[in-house]
């Protein structure tokens, strides 16, 4: 552990604060355990940078604040005489669209391949193999780039690929992700809403999950509280012939 990852982690602490979200609320949204999460918070685990966009896309926080917040610099980039490739050279790996992006920020400064796998401290066909989407980067190494590129991380961070144990999406996730905004909106917390729900913390987190369907009496009940469109909620619900999910 060190100051900087001290650092990254009270602002993701302070990230998943305002959205109202416990530790086991994230670590139940990206298929990971709470202990995990707690020791990113305490600054005693780094995360992957898959797991970085996953929270991110939970917490909306700004991912280049906190890359910056890990203080990971890169050494100076040196010009070469040799011309910089153009030619696009995905081979299928599972982080194309990232790749893609990365080659473009690359580009853009003149950079090859091998002068910044030396700026940041990588080797060269590892590198090679980040631009095909071959491979990702550690946090600690994206966090370099992003110092030496000066790309959008956010934007970025939005090519990749979800967590595995979240890929397929939740049967009412379009119905929990209204929910989810909702309550966002009117300022309530978890425990709010399933109070007003008459409900468990548990049974109301099932529900912006995607994972269940509120009763008829749940509904109305969180209707008055958040204020959203009853229509608006029904048309996010799924009508198919497969057989009702188990309350």
């Amino acid at each position: 552990m060190n100051g900087n990852d001290t650092a990254f982690g009270l602002l993701l602490r302070e990230a998943r604060s305002q959205r109202k979200m416990t530790q086991a609320d994230v670590a139940e949204a990206l298929g990971l355990t709470a202990e995990y999460c707690a020791r990113v918070e305490r600054g005693h685990a780094r995360c992957s940078v898959v797991t970085f966009a996953a929270m991110r896309r939970i917490l909306r926080f700004d991912a280049n604040a906190l890359l910056g917040a890990l203080g990971e610099t890169s050494a100076p980039i040196v010009h070469t005489s040799r011309a910089v490739r153009k030619r696009p050279h995905d081979t299928g790996g599972p982080y194309i669209a990232f790749a893609r992006e990365l080659r473009s920020a690359r580009y853009e400064h003149q950079f090859t391949q091998e002068a910044v796998a030396m700026a940041i401290d990588c080797g060269d066909k590892f590198y090679q193999r980040v631009e095909v989407g071959q491979a990702m980067l550690s946090l600690a190494l994206f966090a370099r780039l992003h110092h030496c590129l000066g790309f959008d991380a956010n934007h970025l961070l939005d090519t990749l690929p979800p967590l595995a144990a979240s890929s397929r999406p939740a049967r009412y996730a379009r119905f929990g992700a209204l929910l989810a905004r909702s309550r966002d909106a009117a300022g309530k917390g978890l425990a709010v809403a399933a109070d007003a729900a008459a409900c468990s913390v548990e049974d109301y987190r099932r529900l912006e999950m995607g994972k269940r369907l509120p009763t008829l009496v749940e509904l109305v009940r969180l209707h008055r509280l958040l204020g959203f469109r009853a229509d608006t909620a029904l048309h996010r619900i799924p009508l198919d012939q497969r057989t009702p999910d188990k309350e």
